[in-house]
C-alpha cells in the first residue's frame, strides 16, 4: 500500500516530509489540504489528524483500542464500559507515537475527560494527554489524581495561565465536575 502525504505546498513542514520520501525513493500519494480554505479544520480530515495539522502522512491505519471500565460516569450515556480509539500504537515491534497522545498502562485506574462523539462516533480525551489524570492509591491516605503531562513541554502562555501538575485528592477533582456537571456522587448521569 502507497503512503499518503496529506500537504499543503506552502508549509516548511510539508516541505520536509517531500523531501525525505524522495530522498529515500518511497512513492506516496499526494492529496493537497488548503489551509487558506480551513480544510485542515473539517470534520474528515480531523479524523486523520485529531488537532488540525499539516501535513499527515498515512501508512495504513495504525490505531489502539483501549477499554476501559467504567466505575461513576458523570455525564453522557450511562454505560459499564467505554472504548476509547487513538491513532498510534505498537506494529510489528515498532511503536508509532503520536505527540501529545495520552499513554495509558493496563489496569491502570484513571479519570477521563471526553468529547462528545464524532461523526465517525469515536471519543477524545479533551486536550489529549491533558484530559486524563492518572489515579494512585496508597495504604495510608485518600486517592489522589494527577495530570499525565509525559512527553509535554509548557511554554510560557500555559505556566502564566497556572497549569498545574500538582497532586489533588481524587474526590476534590470529583466533586469539583459534579458541581460543573450538576452530577450527583452516586453518579447520575446527565
Amino acid at each position: 500500500m502507497m503512503m499518503t502525504l496529506y500537504d499543503y505546498p506552502r508549509s516548511g513542514h510539508a516541505h520536509r516530509i517531500r523531501l525525505f520520501l524522495s530522498i529515500i525513493d518511497e512513492p506516496y500519494e499526494s492529496v493537497n489540504v488548503d489551509m487558506q480554505k480551513g480544510e485542515h479544520k473539517d470534520p474528515e480530515y480531523r479524523k486523520l489528524s485529531p488537532l488540525g495539522q499539516v501535513p499527515t502522512l498515512v501508512d495504513g491505519d495504525i490505531v489502539t483500542r483501549f477499554r476501559f471500565a467504567v466505575a461513576e460516569g458523570l455525564k453522557g450515556v450511562p454505560t459499564d464500559t467505554l472504548e476509547v480509539v487513538l491513532p498510534g500504537g505498537t506494529l510489528d515491534g515498532i511503536r508509532y507515537r503520536i505527540t501529545g497522545m495520552p499513554n495509558f498502562v493496563p489496569g491502570e485506574e484513571v479519570v477521563l475527560f471526553l468529547t462528545r462523539p464524532d461523526s465517525a462516533g469515536r471519543v477524545w480525551p479533551v486536550g489529549l494527554a491533558q484530559g486524563g489524570f492518572r489515579v494512585r492509591r496508597e495504604t495510608d491516605s485518600p486517592p489522589r489524581v494527577r495530570r499525565n503531562f509525559a512527553g509535554l513541554r509548557f511554554q510560557g502562555s500555559a505556566r502564566a495561565a497556572g497549569i498545574q501538575a500538582d497532586d489533588l485528592r481524587l474526590d476534590d477533582l470529583l466533586d469539583e465536575v459534579r458541581s460543573l456537571t450538576g452530577a450527583t456522587a452516586t453518579g447520575d448521569r446527565r
